[in-house]
């Protein structure tokens, strides 16, 4: 029995050498990378898709389930769901059973009783749809071992394989639930199997692939296998099979998707052929059958190569080893990471600049608008010293110089009363005349202000005038010099009113005057206010400008950096399979001098298999790198 122990924990260490350097690989690659790197300590294998397109059913097929027996077995997998509904809701691992029973067992391996399948899966999914329930950790559903082909040419999978919730769930705490539980999984699988329909190839466009973890698909062949279901019924590939039965395989076919799906700007290569496995089955292949008996053993056929070709890729990925392929795909993970990171920071910085240049024209065109305010405050204030001027100022005798015509008005020939009656007439209205004739804008210097009215006559003052002449019984005069003074007497009393008419137009100025102020004072210091509302917003904006600026030269110095860890990276993965190699080289040291050192003759015995058994690893380890 010790032999027996020394033995196994020999065994169990036969793979160190290459977790032990991979490791050392992990923690001197960058952390951009690692997490596309790290993988749990059991092969697992994800199935992630939408619903309806047959997760669960192929998953049942690559388990090795009766095809007679595929329907009975999902069915009470549904939970009570008909066909065509997301049945899955929790992340499952399917086990064979060891007897004829449903077994059912938690994450710590403790069995979970249950009345039927159909009410445990029932009640789980109701649960989850009413919020109650948020079960993430895997289920092991152990399926009756009758159900299984029973063949020696299919060797069962030794993977872990999840049946994952199907996103785009109808029900919203579902989706929820389902998408937590992807992210959960979908970061340590060895392998990915990406499954839609063939007539939706757009579902592989990793834009449209809800979680981060799968975008890089198309960068990490070794570890994405994209399963096209429902390959077979589409019109066009019927017609398709029809016309070249005779040379219809499943290279060709192959070849064909890739021509389609390089009609998309997600790929441009042939590369991805390899991990294209288009497949039929269920009713719709019985339908294919029905419909198509001419040609459906040659679709039969094809649909077979394609799964075996699926089954054997999934073996070959249970090799333990396979997971290492990561390393020697560090570079092509570092172009994919590179590019996203260039185009990212393209369209960043594009934005950004956009939004610099915007700005940068706001700031301009508000330096503009002060800097004509600014113009405007002078003239303002100018018009406003003008008016403050002419406020102070006395127009009465500028004035009274436009009714020089009037003060000027000659005496009459004829010393008579008449002729003073007539000049006296003729004065007056010659007075009115010469007030609509003063040119005020010669004075004021402004097109708004004009004259109004002009004032009512004293008549108390020229009716006095016209009595005394109306008093006179005779029309001539004794003398000239009586003549004279009742002429001096009617002059006065027209350059009183001449007065008059000058004092009022000095009056209408000074109100026009004071008036005006107010109003460019109420302008000016709106102006003001204006200044300073566009000076704030032009501070406010050369902050976001600075900002911007500032966000650049971070964005810029984190983008050189991460091209320069990147170098590194690629550098770094350049010497993965040397770093196997030493660790391969010291295992086999190790092994040797423990050999020598071992005293009892079994153990020894065992240490020298034991290296034989390490050789046949780094074999294998070398079969993954080709």
């Amino acid at each position: 029995m010790e032999s027996n122990r020394d033995w196994l924990e020999l065994y169990s260490q036969r793979d160190q050498w290459a977790k032990k350097a991979y490791q050392d690989f992990l923690d001197q690659v960058d952390p951009d990378l690692e997490a596309d790197l790290t993988r749990s300590d059991q092969i697992t294998i994800v199935v992630y898709g939408s619903t309806q397109v047959g997760k669960t059913t192929l998953i049942l097929k690559l388990l090795r389930i009766n095809d007679d027996y595929i329907d009975e077995v999902s069915k009470p997998l549904r939970g009570g769901r008909e066909i065509g509904k997301s049945s899955t809701v929790i992340p499952i691992r399917y086990r064979k059973s060891v007897d004829d029973q449903w077994h059912f067992r938690d994450s710590q391996n403790n069995s979970i009783d249950v009345n039927t399948v159909n009410e445990y899966f029932g009640k789980l999914r109701e649960a989850v749809e009413q919020g109650e329930s948020w079960q993430k950790e895997i289920i092991d559903v152990h399926i009756p071992n009758k159900y299984f082909y029973v063949d020696a040419d299919k060797k069962p999978l030794d993977i872990r394989i999840l049946d994952l919730p199907g996103i785009q769930a109808r029900d919203e705490n579902e989706q929820r639930h389902v998408e937590e539980i992807a992210r959960t999984y979908a970061s340590t699988a060895d392998i990915v199997l990406l499954v839609g329909r063939l007539d939706d190839l757009s579902f592989l466009n990793p834009e449209r692939l809800a979680l981060n973890e799968f975008k890089s698909w198309t960068s990490q062949i070794n570890r994405f296998r994209i399963v096209l279901t429902y390959s077979f019924s589409p019109v066009t590939v019927l017609d398709y099979v029809k016309a070249n039965k005779e040379h219809f395989d499943l290279n060709g076919f192959k070849k064909r998707i890739i021509e389609q799906l390089c009609t998309h700007d997600f790929i441009n290569s042939d590369e991805y052929k390899e991990i294209i496995f288009p497949l039929e089955f269920g009713r719709s292949l019985v339908n294919i059958q029905s419909k198509h008996p001419d040609y459906f053993d040659v679709i039969k056929r094809v649909n077979h190569d394609s799964f075996s070709s699926l089954y054997d890729s999934l073996h070959k990925a249970a090799n333990p080893y396979a997971r290492f392929m990561n390393g020697f795909n560090v570079q092509y993970l570092v172009v994919d990471k590179v590019n996203k990171e260039k185009n990212n920071y393209e369209q960043q910085t594009k934005k950004m600049n956009e939004e610099l240049e915007k700005y940068k024209t706001d700031i301009n065109n508000l330096k503009n608008i002060c800097t004509e305010y600014e113009y405007k405050i002078k003239k303002i204030q100018s018009e406003i010293d003008n008016l403050l001027d002419l406020e102070k100022k006395s127009f009465i005798a500028d004035m009274i110089e436009k009714f020089v015509k009037v003060s000027n008005l000659r005496k009459p020939d004829k010393h008579t009363v008449p002729a003073l009656k007539m000049w006296l007439k003729k004065a007056t209205m010659l007075l009115s005349q010469s007030w609509t004739e003063i040119e005020i804008d010669s004075i004021v210097k402004s097109e708004e202000f004009y004259l109004r009215h002009p004032p009512s006559l004293d008549t108390g003052n020229l009716a006095s005038c016209h009595k005394m002449l109306c008093d006179y019984w005779f029309d001539d005069y004794w003398s000239d010099a009586s003549f004279n003074k009742d002429f001096d007497i009617l002059h006065g009393a027209i350059e009183l009113e001449i007065a008059n008419f000058a004092k009022d137009a000095d009056k209408q100025i000074k109100e026009y005057c004071k008036k005006k102020l107010m109003k460019k004072r109420k302008e000016l210091q709106n102006i003001r206010y204006d200044i300073k509302s566009f000076e704030f917003s032009k501070g406010e904006i050369e902050r976001k400008v600075n900002e911007i600026q500032s966000s650049l030269n971070i964005l810029s110095n984190t983008h050189e950096k991460f091209i320069v860890n990147m170098k590194n990276a690629k550098k770094h993965a350049e010497s993965f399979h040397n770093l196997m190699k030493c660790s391969f080289e010291d295992a086999c040291k190790q092994s040797k001098r423990d050999f020598v050192e071992e005293k009892n003759v079994v153990k020894k015995f065992h240490r020298l298999w034991f290296s034989m058994v390490l050789e046949q690893q780094y074999t294998k380890f070398s079969e993954v790198k080709d």
